[in-house]
């Protein structure tokens, strides 16, 4: 098999079932999963069979990377050599989909990789700059317009980590770090796997092709409930991925209570 892609359903079923169909018509997957992450019985219920099109049913939401890992897993029986992570918020573009899958065949040293991203018409951050304690302090320069880990190159830039929710990754190489951390409810997904990444010597890229993706998010990007949960995933990636003793990690606690809303 040479690509895949997964699809993570949370009480979003149409729009997930939708995009299914999307990636089944584009022709150019050889298997598509998607897993329920524990959808209410009137989500459940809107599925509806989609040719080529595999469904995974959870009872409980485990999170973002509980979700994908699933559907990661179920690949291994006919392992491919690209595999997409898609959340239904996303409209993909067919192009878009071959180039980032061609550029990781072509590019051995980075192991994964999206395009840019839009939001209602205009370019939306969707690359970002792995955490340390000291940007985590001084706001993270996430949201800056300077991003310290870019380099460019000819028709890509490497960056820390791309937005997982559309990013295609090297099977193999994904695997072998056990893919998402299970240990993260939401958020910090993507550094903690771009960081595993970088430790083995690969990067992350995006692909500068002149097509973008669009996001179609719905209500606030981020909540008072995401806050909370970005700090325990923030933490938790100090702590496991960063070795930052607990004083810092109770300092960074006491910032947080000033920055939610």
């Amino acid at each position: 098999m040479e690509l895949a892609a997964v699809i993570v359903n949370f009480n979003d079923s149409v729009r997930a079932c939708q995009l299914a169909k999307t990636l089944s018509d584009f022709r150019i997957f050889q298997e598509i999963v998607l897993v329920d992450n524990g959808s209410r019985k009137e989500e459940r219920e809107k599925i509806v069979p989609i040719e080529g099109v595999t469904f995974l049913f959870r009872e409980k939401n485990g999170g973002f990377g509980v979700g994908n890992n699933a559907g990661l897993r179920h690949l291994r029986k006919n392992p491919p050599r690209v595999v997409l992570t898609i959340n239904p918020d996303i409209v993909p573009d067919r192009q878009s989909c071959l180039d980032c899958y061609r550029f990781l065949l072509d590019h051995e040293e980075i192991a994964a990789c999206s395009t840019l991203m839009t939001q209602k018409g205009k370019v939306t951050r969707n690359y970002y700059d792995i955490p340390t304690f000291a940007s985590t302090m001084a706001g993270d320069h996430n949201f800056s317009s300077k991003i310290r880990s870019r380099k460019d190159y000819e028709g890509y830039f490497t960056c820390g980590f791309v937005r997982e929710s559309f990013c295609f990754f090297r099977y193999d190489l994904f695997a072998k770090i056990g893919f998402f951390d299970e240990n993260i409810f939401l958020y910090n997904e993507g550094a903690s796997t771009a960081l595993r990444f970088e430790r083995m010597g690969y990067r992350e890229a995006i692909v500068l092709n002149g097509r973008s993706v669009e996001h179609r998010h719905r209500g606030r990007l981020i909540t008072h409930k995401g806050f909370r949960l970005l700090k325990q995933s923030r933490s938790y990636f100090l702590r496991v991925y960063r070795n930052e003793p607990e004083w810092k990690i109770r300092l960074f606690n006491l910032w947080w209570v000033n920055v939610l809303p």
